[in-house]
């Protein structure tokens, strides 16, 4: 028999881990996105793998209403940036934050699509380049 969640469990849940990320749900989030080259480590504990291109501050994320949210302020508006501190070609991103219980990290895709866990401008960065966040939806 599978296993089932009600949608107001699934907001439960995915509102507890935006919290735990972002500090607080809405656009007030104290996260920060770090888009790296390579490949995505096998799990989220794993070290990070790749050079870090940039970092992105400042994200938060908008409350679940279906068991999934997206990121605050976005919507494809590209109003999250960073400056790349180096040259590279995007291979992976995570969001992450730490605290007193250790670091929280979500691993996923980067890409130009709006299908990757984080959509950004372009997936070639030179240092110096402002690297734009369209947007993060997690579920």
């Amino acid at each position: 028999m599978a296993l089932k969640l009600s949608t107001p469990l699934k907001n439960t849940i995915v509102n507890s881990v935006i919290t735990a990320i972002a500090g607080t749900i809405g656009t007030s989030g104290t996260a920060n996105v770090k888009v790296y080259t390579g490949t995505q480590p096998s799990d989220a504990d794993a070290a990070a793998t790749g050079s870090l291109i940039c970092t992105i501050a400042g994200i938060g994320y908008e409350a679940s209403t279906n068991g999934s949210c997206r990121m605050s302020g976005t919507a494809g508006d590209g109003t999250k940036t960073g400056t790349a501190s180096s040259d590279g070609t995007a291979g992976w991103a995570c969001i992450e934050t730490i605290t007193s219980a250790g670091t929280m990290r979500i691993d996923g895709s980067v890409g130009t699509a709006m299908t990757s866990t984080f959509w950004i401008d372009s997936t070639v960065v030179t240092a110096g380049h402002v690297v734009e966040l369209y947007d993060s939806f997690l579920q």
